[in-house]
């Protein structure tokens, strides 16, 4: 069952309180104020893998049985800069390179401006999910998308090999195309039928997930806990700007030490469970 076309439900307000409504934007719309659009993801069952042969991309069907928000692009430098308590800088619309744990706490800190739960219990510059909720979707605060949430969005209800296109100059930011050596500002490549840009290329994205290479036998809101999965790492989509066309395929999956490996090519991308 495909989901509903993509509904525009809110805005994420980097500096005091992270959602706005329709009403709040036109009235912020000239303050200066950091904003971040998020889009509804509607739950749904789709085929998730390639079936192209890769070891860690088996085709099966998931079904997702929350309905989310999802970042209409990857959180970018002067995003996250401003909501740290720094000086905004309009010229960065670039992503921000994090590690996982920078990532999650910067989720927290979104949830804390917002009145929602913290979805992760950070100790010094290390963080982890909040055990007392039996997976990520349960909490009501800003967090990671889960992997399968991550590929579902990107999919759109769609089968092309790229977020959006089977054309992966259309829609992707990679090695093949990209002028320089850095990433580059976000939405300016087309986005999928649902409204989300760079979800091939750009940066990769942290997701919740442990790797595990078999993950044929997780087809209802699949999650991989890192005490279960079989890497320690986190698992990563999207590819970058430094990767080639194979990587930024949609069901391309790839797993990193949490800490990052010292290459600024790992960003995030806000997700919220509708509850």
């Amino acid at each position: 069952m495909a989901p509903r076309p993509f509904a525009l439900v809110g805005f994420v307000l980097l500096q005091a309180g992270c959602v706005l409504t329709r009403q709040d934007l036109a009235e912020r719309r000239d303050t200066g104020e950091v904003q971040v659009a998020l889009v509804k993801v509607t739950a749904g069952t789709f085929t998730m893998g390639s079936g192209a042969g890769d070891d860690d991309e088996p085709l099966h069907e998931v079904t997702l049985t929350w309905d989310y928000w999802l970042g209409r692009h990857e959180v970018t430098k002067g995003e996250y800069s401003f909501t740290a308590g720094h000086e905004r800088n309009d010229a960065a619309a670039v992503p921000m390179a994090t590690s996982w744990h920078e990532a999650a706490t910067f989720a927290n800190e979104c949830s804390l401006r917002d009145g929602f739960a913290l979805c992760y219990v950070c100790d010094s510059e290390v963080c982890d999910e909040d055990d007392s909720y039996s997976t990520p979707q349960a909490c009501s605060g800003y967090r990671l998308p889960t992997e399968a949430e991550w590929e579902y969005a990107a999919r759109a209800g769609e089968s092309w090999t790229y977020a959006g296109s089977n054309d992966v100059d259309a829609v992707a930011w990679y090695i093949g195309n990209n002028p320089g050596t850095d990433p580059l500002p976000v939405e300016t490549k087309a986005p999928n039928a649902w409204g989300l840009h760079d979800m091939s290329g750009n940066v990769y994205e942290w997701t919740a997930d442990g790797y595990e290479q078999d993950i044929s036998a997780r087809t209802l809101d699949p999650w991989v806990s890192t005490s279960t999965g079989e890497r320690k790492g986190r698992v990563v989509r999207s590819g970058s700007y430094t990767a080639d066309a194979e990587h930024v395929r949609v069901a391309n999956r790839f797993w990193v030490d949490p800490q990052g490996d010292g290459v600024p090519i790992y960003g995030l991308r806000l997700a919220r469970t509708d509850l």
